[in-house]
């Protein structure tokens, strides 16, 4: 009892020096009730939000990303130069076991405004979408970051009530997000305090349905305030003009649950996890036949001469990654379909069921075809279009059956790809309605609906820029 009361005022004690509170959301496959009758799945989310032991990760510290032929062809080299930037604010987050205990040392609001691109509009579009900020978003969805600012309060039910009083309906309400310091149920994200307003019928071509949108309790805080969250669906977004150049506090403390090395989890490594290495940190001899088996015979870090076969030990206990590194695919012209690119090697300390600690280099062997994540452009007005092709989340929830895992039925599990975003092909496009209630006079160019077309932009005193497809580009003025 005492050992619990002070555990209690532990818990106080640092909520009062918080100066703070705040929550990340993170995701994974469906539940049996996460239906688009309760507004799950809907918006082009392939994704739903997942009670925090029961959350997914990726479980190797490498990552490869691809930026394909299409996307090059319509946003160019400076679309191209728009993902690298993403890819290097993800790569330069500190790891998770560097991070301060409190977070402070990110902001409570990834936002910045480029007021040029926000009020740019012109005879031929609307607005600009910051490509680089898209890009940065559609990674960390693909991560397992939910949008925080969608899922602080979301539908677990919806039981109609009959037959008298006709009309009536039970709503249950659940919360998805999770303070990146106590890991307690939180209705903030990043210092704002949120609310629900339970909405019938929000989603056409879904019925019946409903949804639990948050609303601000302060109408002046700040709202959509992550990285996560930017570009989610919720009536917060999208942000013209607005754009990020790094993560905001809950957007590092997603990360560092995920990644943290005391966030150890019975996991299994994907069949491009390999034994030995490549590269400046190789140390492998070769592949030879012995017994009839190939195997592979290698110097290990300490200096022993090791010979075991080309799979590793794939199913163990192991500990968040602590760091991610993406690597671009090699892509050069020419390069074969089937190719394959290799990672850096890292040691697995992967432990049995028993408690023994099995460590082991192995490295990543991942054909051309099946990258982590790509970037494409599509025929679409849409912003982006999210798949996962190769898997996506995979619950590995049948080897996690000792101990903690054994009383969960989704999650936890680990993240595969491929990940693909595609950017919509946002050309000048103009939007005219005919029919009851519009008269002719409507249905011309002065009265049509303009679209959002990408852009690139930061807080420096430069132009935006417009991209136009084929490459194209200009400044915006």
């Amino acid at each position: 009892m005492l050992k619990r009361y002070a555990n209690f005022l532990s818990v106080i004690a640092l909520l009062a020096v918080a100066p703070w509170a705040g929550a990340f959301s993170l995701l994974g496959p469906a539940a049996g009730y996460q239906t688009t009758a309760l507004s799950y799945l809907v918006g082009g989310d392939y994704s739903c939000p997942k009670p925090l032991e029961e959350s997914y990760r990726w479980d190797v510290p490498y990552l490869f990303y691809r930026i394909n032929p299409s996307f090059h062809s319509y946003l160019g080299d400076r679309g191209v130069q728009e993902i690298e930037k993403a890819i290097g604010i993800l790569n330069n987050l500190p790891a998770a076991s560097q991070m301060s205990p409190m977070l402070s040392e990110f902001p409570l609001d990834a936002a910045r405004i480029n007021y040029s691109a926000q009020s740019a509009s012109s005879t031929l579009f609307a607005g600009l979408l910051d490509v680089k900020t898209m890009a940065l978003w559609g990674i960390c969805e693909g991560f397992g970051l939910g949008d925080p600012e969608n899922w602080a309060w979301t539908l677990f039910s919806a039981t109609a009530l009959g037959p008298s009083p006709p009309g009536h309906t039970n709503y249950v309400v659940i919360m998805r997000n999770y303070d990146p310091i106590t890991l307690m149920p939180s209705p903030y994200v990043n210092g704002t305090l949120y609310t629900y307003q339970i909405w019938p019928n929000v989603w056409a071509g879904v019925d019946p349905n409903a949804d639990c949108l948050e609303v601000s309790v302060d109408p002046l805080a700040p709202i959509g305030t992550t990285v996560a969250g930017f570009f989610g669906i919720s009536f917060f977004a999208p942000y013209v003009g607005e754009f990020v150049s790094g993560f905001s506090r809950d957007d590092a403390g997603a990360f560092k649950y995920l990644l943290s090395p005391g966030n150890v989890r019975k996991e299994t490594f994907n069949t491009d996890v390999k034994l030995g290495g490549f590269g400046d940190e190789a140390y492998s001899i070769g592949i030879f036949t012995i017994n009839g088996t190939n195997a592979i015979v290698y110097i290990d870090i300490w200096g022993n001469r090791v010979t075991n076969s080309l799979v590793p030990i794939t199913t163990g206990w192991r500990a968040g990654a602590d760091k991610i590194t993406f690597i671009e695919y090699d892509d050069a012209a020419g390069y074969p379909a089937g190719a394959t690119n290799f990672t850096p090697t890292w040691i697995d300390n992967v432990v049995d069921d028993a408690g023994t600690a099995h460590p082991q280099q192995v490295y990543r062997a991942v054909i051309r075809a099946n990258p982590d994540y790509s970037f494409s452009a599509t025929v679409t007005q849409t912003g982006v279009v999210r798949t996962e092709v190769n898997g996506g989340f995979v619950n590995y929830n049948t080897i996690n059956n000792v101990g903690v895992g054994s009383q969960f039925s989704e999650g936890p599990g680990v993240v595969r790809g491929t990940h693909d975003f595609s950017f919509g092909m946002r050309r000048p496009w103009f939007n005219n309605t005919h029919g009851q209630g519009f008269v002719p006079p409507f249905v011309n160019q002065a009265n049509a609906g303009l679209n959002l077309m990408w852009g690139a932009f930061d807080g420096s005193t430069n132009a935006p820029v417009v991209f136009w497809g084929n490459g194209q580009t200009t400044p915006l003025f």
